[in-house]
């Protein structure tokens, strides 16, 4: 095959270079035995250059683009349909699977994704989607009861940001498209990474207009004491911890633990150097079997918060207890096959709720 006619509609679904972290893209130059500095050279024409096809990696030699043809597509596919209103608003619709197209890290598939582009004076804002449909049931948003197909890789959510026409004159990213971006946080982080690193497309934080909450941090240094002290926190940094944990919970308007307004937390670990790819999130600590109850009367979505409790469990027993992911999915299975159902998503509160027994046994 010449290598101008190696371009993404006739590629298959090979791995998409689209969407890489910098780090990933080392990875990927060391497999094809190419010298540390391509990795950048790579990030470049993907993200400034915005290449459609391997074609255009002109830094490369031509046997590694051969190479690379082989083996990956970058990833670039255009809107299968637009719709323009009189106002200048136009929403894109892409496909998540198809010939040569696989934007999905989970799910079954078989629904497309919008982004829409807002123009507003000095501002040109792209909403992009980060999940085909949604898991969270909100009977209030008409994603939600399209229910969940799949969560989108961050090929699938840089490939909205560069393949629209007005992508050189977005001003503002906002991932309030299908989808709950906290639901498929790996992905849209990876996404963000992509954004705003400067190897990347070098973008401010504040042009993401990402729901960012409130927070604090526990430094490095905290944890050096905490096994210089013999794997103990010192009185003083639990003293700390808890005074910011107070400090949020006035910012937040709720309490942790609380059985009617339950204020949840995520805990990211992090390091003195910048390690992508690298971090563990927990996300829902605070939830008990008791604040639970309490969490599902505020959203009005037993199964929400059920699902919610049962996936914290999952996490701080594989983070922090070092359990293995394995005897949690075995469990899970289990209970699918007892229901004679084949997605997570299939399950009820009930269903849940025996779930996390299992899980607590």
């Amino acid at each position: 095959m010449q290598m101008d006619k190696v371009n993404d509609a006739v590629t298959g679904c090979k791995r998409p270079l689209l969407g890489m972290t910098l780090p990933e893209l080392e990875a990927v130059v060391k497999e094809a035995g190419l010298r540390p500095f391509a990795a950048k050279q790579m990030a470049r024409r993907l993200y400034v250059g915005r290449a459609k096809n391997i074609d255009e990696m002109t830094e490369l030699p031509k046997s590694a683009r051969l190479w690379f043809a082989e083996r990956y597509t970058i990833g670039r596919s255009v809107p299968k349909l637009e719709s323009r209103s009189a106002d200048g608003t136009v929403k894109y619709l892409f496909a998540t699977r198809g010939e040569g197209v696989d934007y999905l890290t989970h799910g079954e598939g078989g629904r497309d994704v919008e982004a829409v582009y807002i123009p507003d004076k000095d501002r040109a804002t792209l909403c992009v989607s980060s999940q085909a449909g949604c898991r969270m049931g909100c009977r209030f948003c008409m994603t939600g009861r399209q229910g969940y197909h799949g969560d989108l890789s961050s090929a699938g959510i840089i490939n909205q940001i560069l393949s629209i026409p007005e992508s050189e004159s977005l001003t503002n990213i906002v991932f309030m498209g299908m989808g709950e971006p906290m639901d498929n946080v790996a992905e849209v982080l990876k996404a963000v990474e992509v954004l705003t690193a400067p190897w990347g497309l070098a973008w401010e934080m504040t042009r993401l207009g990402l729901p960012i909450p409130q927070g604090f941090t526990v430094t490095t240094e905290a944890c050096t004491d905490y096994y210089n002290q013999g794997k103990k926190i010192s009185e003083e940094i639990e003293g700390q911890i808890f005074e910011a944990l107070e400090g949020l919970e006035k910012k937040q308007g709720k309490k942790f633990g609380d059985t009617e307004n339950p204020l949840l937390v995520s805990v990211r670990s992090g390091a003195r150097a910048s390690m992508p790819g690298m971090m563990d999130t927990i996300l829902n600590l605070g939830l008990t079997d008791v604040a639970v109850e309490g969490f599902a009367k505020k959203t009005g979505n037993p199964r929400f918060a059920y699902d919610s409790y049962r996936r914290f469990i999952q996490m701080f027993s594989d983070v922090v207890m070092e359990i293995p992911k394995s005897y949690f999915e075995r469990i899970l299975d289990e209970i699918k096959d007892s229901k004679g159902v084949n997605f997570d998503t299939e399950l009820t509160a009930d269903d849940l709720k025996e779930v996390i027994q299992k899980f607590k046994q």
